[in-house]
């Protein structure tokens, strides 16, 4: 009897042993099995990831059809030909060229910052587009500023096409906090003012306006006094004596005003004015791959040259206007430099050419421009 019940109390020790190994080792497959689910939290991560993916889809898809404003500032008059003959048709082209997702507000006249200012409003993003004249910031584009060096050029077409290239190989870095769209030469210099000069030596003791450095060194080298006077200032300052006389354009000396303040002209293509138009480089950048492509496609070298010719023809017409009102007015004819006396103005000119090489400094490649222009020049007069 005892015997049997110590089996029986044996047999349930074992049973109950058993149970109790069973249910810790169910216990540790679900706890294992609870563990394990945590980790499929990792799917909705790589769910997720898609959803990155699909957001950013539709900021680029938005903005295939997105139109950009612009607004572009310069200080030339807006009846100027350089306006209704170069930079009113170029900026068409780009609206035409980009399928009218590019709109361009021109700011004429200093009519959105003064000219002094324009540089820096283009980098601080006030201006969208700007036409900038290097010498009218002072140390900011010493290689550039050789675009104004007196008698260098034959004519403002073939100077488009060598400028281009000069900025392209020289002074890039001068242009690199925005983007080159392409430059504009305007038509040669000529002389107004209220006193006549045929030769270097009766520019001697006269006040002439200058609108930059290498324009001082023209005029201190001719033996005449620079005064600093604005395009947008220049005929007022003219009527009220501050200076007796001024190198422009005949698009500016119309345009301007100028003519009716001035008795004299002396035509001689003295020196070209180049400019470069440029871009906002974060406003560039913003733009997609796709409008660069079609802005700079209807820009750059050629549409320079082209639209730099359009504004040379124009400008003949104002000359006819000038000489229309001169007549009407009972002024002296324009006189037109004899080679010979261009001979002259070339020779008293020249020292201007060392000025410049000279200050930029031994460390710059100045002789190397000049030389390089002259070659450039040859190259793009036989074409």
């Amino acid at each position: 009897m005892k015997k049997t019940t110590f089996s029986i109390l044996l047999l349930v020790l074992v049973l109950v042993l058993g149970l109790t190994t069973l249910l810790v080792a169910c216990g540790e497959s679900e706890e294992t099995t609870t563990t394990a689910a945590p980790s499929t939290t990792v799917g909705p991560t790589t769910t997720a990831a898609p959803e990155t993916t699909t957001t950013a889809g539709p900021t680029t898809t938005a903005d295939e059809g997105k139109t950009y404003d612009l607004k572009f500032a310069y200080g030339t008059p807006s009846k100027a030909s350089l306006v209704n003959a170069y930079l009113v048709p170029w900026t068409d082209s780009i609206t035409q060229a980009t399928n009218g997702r590019v709109k361009i507000t021109h700011y004429a006249e200093d009519s959105l910052v003064k000219s002094e200012q324009l540089w820096d409003a283009l980098i601080s993003g006030t201006a969208d587009m700007a036409l900038i004249e290097p010498e009218f910031n002072a140390g900011v584009f010493p290689i550039s500023e050789v675009g104004s060096l007196p008698m260098l050029f034959p004519n403002p077409v073939v100077a488009a096409k060598v400028y281009w290239d000069i900025i392209q190989e020289y002074a890039k870095d001068e242009w690199k906090d925005v983007q080159v769209l392409g430059v504009t030469v305007i038509s040669g210099a000529q002389y107004a003012g209220n006193k006549e000069v045929k030769l270097p030596a009766d520019l001697k003791g006269l006040r002439m306006r200058s609108g930059g450095k290498v324009e001082s060194w023209i005029v201190e080298t001719l033996g005449a006094t620079p005064v600093e006077i604005s395009t947008g200032d220049l005929a007022t300052s003219m009527e009220r004596g501050v200076a007796d006389g001024a190198f422009v354009s005949y698009s500016l000396m119309l345009s301007t005003g100028l003519k009716d303040v001035t008795k004299f002209r002396t035509e001689g293509d003295f020196f070209y004015r180049c400019w470069v138009l440029v871009m906002n480089k974060e406003r560039w950048e913003s733009l997609p791959a796709a409008l660069q492509e079609a802005i700079m496609s209807v820009s750059g070298q050629e549409a320079s040259a082209k639209y730099t010719d359009a504004n040379e023809k124009a400008t003949m017409g104002a000359k006819k206007a000038v000489e229309g009102s001169d007549k009407g007015q009972g002024k002296p004819p324009i006189y037109v430099l004899s080679a010979d006396e261009k001979a002259q103005w070339q020779q008293a000119l020249k020292p201007v050419w060392d000025k410049w090489v000279q200050a930029l400094g031994a460390d710059k490649p100045g002789q190397a421009v000049i030389d390089k222009i002259a070659e450039l020049v040859k190259k793009y007069s036989a074409q």
